[in-house]
């Protein structure tokens, strides 16, 4: 499945986890751009600066909920906290190696929360994600 260009934003503690989604992410897509972190303190930062230059936005983040230096429901709240928040407009999914249903149910506190997948990130959602 090969869509028009994306730019996309990974957020995971783990470089295995950010290396594996950004390849199945490359395999479904002929033109992406794609940033990972590792440090959610670091893509706030990023998202802040380019929101104040406005600068383009990641089209889809995919954020990990479990992380140890700021989880992925403070990034999200952070997120709210923005200085030019309503210019906010990516597409956020959560994506985790927890199926806990509380963390769907929680998920819909977030407006810009699309969707919770379990990791690893398959093909299958990737599709779903390019679909929305």
């Amino acid at each position: 499945m090969k869509n028009k260009s994306k730019y996309i934003m990974l957020i995971d503690d783990d470089d295995i986890n950010n290396f594996l989604s950004r390849e199945i992410i490359s395999m479904h897509l002929s033109t992406v751009s794609i940033d990972s972190f590792t440090d959610p303190k670091d893509a706030l930062q990023l998202l802040n600066e380019k929101l104040q230059q406005n600068q383009q936005l990641p089209d889809i983040i995919l954020l990990d909920i479990n992380m140890p230096l700021m989880d992925g429901w403070e990034f999200l709240r952070k997120i709210d906290q923005l200085e030019h928040r309503s210019k906010f407009n990516s597409n956020v999914y959560l994506y985790t190696s927890s199926v806990y249903n509380e963390d769907a149910v929680k998920a819909k506190e977030f407006p810009t929360v699309k969707k919770v997948f379990v990791k690893p990130l398959t093909k299958e959602a990737i599709q779903e994600i390019l679909a929305d």
